[in-house]
C-alpha cells in the first residue's frame, strides 16, 4: 500500500494514497460561523466544497494559525472531502 507522508507539529503521519485527492499550498479557508474550533473553514477547490480542519488541534496539540508555508491535504472521505492543515509534505512512501 502506498502512503502519503506529512508532518504536523513535528510528528510524522501518513494517509493512504488512494484517499488523497490533492495537496494544495496553504490557502485561507472561509470561516463558518458557529462551527467547532477544530474547523478552520471551507475552501472551494475546483468547484468542490472542502471542509478544512486544524489537524494538530484534532490530535490534541496546540492550535496553529495557517501560514503560507503549510499545506492542505485534501482527503476523499465517503460522502465528502476533508482538508487537513499540515506543516510539511514528505512524499509518497511504500512501507
Amino acid at each position: 500500500m502506498k502512503l502519503v507522508e506529512f508532518t504536523c507539529h513535528g510528528h510524522r503521519f501518513a494517509a493512504p494514497l488512494t484517499a488523497v485527492r490533492r495537496v494544495v499550498a496553504s490557502a485561507m479557508p472561509t470561516p463558518l460561523p458557529g462551527s467547532p474550533g477544530l474547523v478552520a473553514g471551507v475552501l472551494n477547490i475546483g468547484g468542490d466544497i472542502v471542509v478544512v480542519i486544524d489537524f494538530g488541534l484534532r490530535l490534541g496539540l496546540p492550535a496553529s494559525k495557517i501560514t503560507p508555508a503549510q499545506h492542505i491535504v485534501v482527503l476523499s472521505i465517503p460522502g465528502f472531502l476533508l482538508g487537513i492543515v499540515v506543516d510539511d509534505m514528505g512524499g509518497v512512501i511504500e512501507p
